[in-house]
């Protein structure tokens, strides 16, 4: 066969090949009664893990928690169903104690700030919220979608995140606070969150795995 229709061959046989696409595949983690979440905690000055205990998913959520070092705290938190839903308002208070909340999340954001995330275009729109429950509302912008390596029951594995800035200057990238949460409509989780000091989500223990294949 002449080299010419080798080579014309040989791309025919490439185009062939690319019209039929891979489907991509989405991680999906799935919390239950008993998962554990176990954060790594940058303030700076003290540096120890946040150990979350889902005590329970719906119709409100709650969890246990504990911090490790020289200062330990115990403590619980839930949220109400309706905050999992609408809460524009986030929590970082993990000095001890239990509490109830009321307009706020906490480790998670709500379904609606997902959303808007979610729908938003690069750089165009976004959400927003109280990043602390002590503050005014801030007003966030999406960032690139990102996959994060996380241990997740022994295993590394990467998880989908939507990544999200409080931009104080967009065109040279300065922030004043970050975050990324896991792609989850029911449960948005956060993975990583900066608001000078970091939170950092490292290992999932006892949780449920789903790797869907997406258009």
């Amino acid at each position: 066969m002449p080299i010419f229709l080798k080579i014309t061959a040989f791309f025919a046989v490439l185009l062939l090949l690319s019209s039929f696409s891979v489907p991509k595949k989405r991680t999906i983690v799935n919390l239950k009664h008993g998962s554990q979440l176990i954060y790594d905690v940058d303030a700076g000055n003290a540096h120890y893990n946040l150990t979350v205990t889902i005590k329970k998913i719906k119709p409100e959520l709650s969890f246990s928690y504990e911090t490790s070092g020289p200062n330990p705290k115990k403590g619980s938190i839930t949220i109400p169903a309706k905050d999992i839903d609408s809460a524009r308002s986030l929590n970082n208070d993990f000095g001890g104690g239990n509490k109830d909340l009321d307009g706020e999340t906490s480790i998670f954001l709500s379904r609606t700030i997902y959303a808007e995330v979610a729908m938003a275009g690069m750089t165009e729109g976004g959400t927003s919220f109280k990043a602390n429950s002590n503050e005014t509302m801030e007003n966030f912008t999406k960032g690139e979608p990102n996959q994060n390596e996380i241990k997740v029951n022994n295993k590394i594995i990467q998880i989908d995140g939507e990544r999200f800035y409080d931009y104080v200057d967009e065109k040279h990238g300065n922030y004043h606070y970050a975050f990324t949460i896991m792609k989850s409509e029911n449960y948005p989780l956060i993975l990583d969150m900066n608001l000078g000091w970091i939170l950092h989500l490292k290992e999932m223990k006892d949780v449920e795995v789903v790797v869907m294949k997406e258009e």
